[in-house]
């Protein structure tokens, strides 16, 4: 029943899934700053998005964003996150867990490994290990890399893994069985 714009805004919003400024939304959704701006009150109007914090944007209820995310045929919902991925290597800092998590569902997959390695080793920087194992053996196992990157992966995720090896449970398990390969 909404204008197309704020059901374009809507979409966008359910591919960033989480709070968003009104030029990333635009981005995503392929809108000029008139149909975002009237795609976005009539989101807001509708209750359906709120404002999350000043000139930031999210839905109000998750399950209100999976029924819009899961309603984006798939064809449409690649073209989303590699817009939003797009906008969001504008951003500063980069977001690299989500510009990672875009580009990997746009199938981007160089875009997606660079991203993804760089969240790992912010992952490791920050002592989540156990983010980092699972950003890196994703990004192992998921495709195959050049020769060097492929040992330089394998290295990092068995330093990584070696940290919190009791914290790792069956992902300990998978990661020995994958660096054994």
């Amino acid at each position: 029943r909404l204008a197309p714009e704020a059901q374009r805004v809507l979409e966008a919003s359910a591919v960033l899934a989480g709070p968003a400024t009104a030029p990333v939304l635009a981005a995503t959704a392929a809108l000029d700053e008139d149909e975002t701006r009237h795609g976005l009150a009539a989101a807001l109007a509708s209750r359906l998005l709120r404002e999350a914090s000043p000139g930031r944007f999210v839905f109000r209820h998750v399950l209100a964003l999976l029924a819009v995310y899961e309603a984006i045929p798939v064809s449409e919902r690649r073209q989303l996150h590699g817009r939003a991925a797009r906008s969001l290597e504008r951003v500063a800092p980069q977001p690299v867990v989500q510009l990672a998590r875009h580009f990997r569902e746009a199938h981007e997959i160089e875009s997606w490994a660079r991203y993804a390695e760089a969240a790992a080793d912010v992952a490791v920087e920050s002592g989540d290990d156990r983010a980092a194992v699972a950003l890196l053996h994703e990004l192992l196992v998921a495709t195959n890399h050049p020769a060097e990157v492929h040992g330089r992966l394998a290295r990092k995720l068995a330093q990584a893994a070696t940290v919190g090896v009791s914290a790792h449970g069956d992902m300990g398990e998978r990661v020995a069985e994958s660096l054994r390969t």
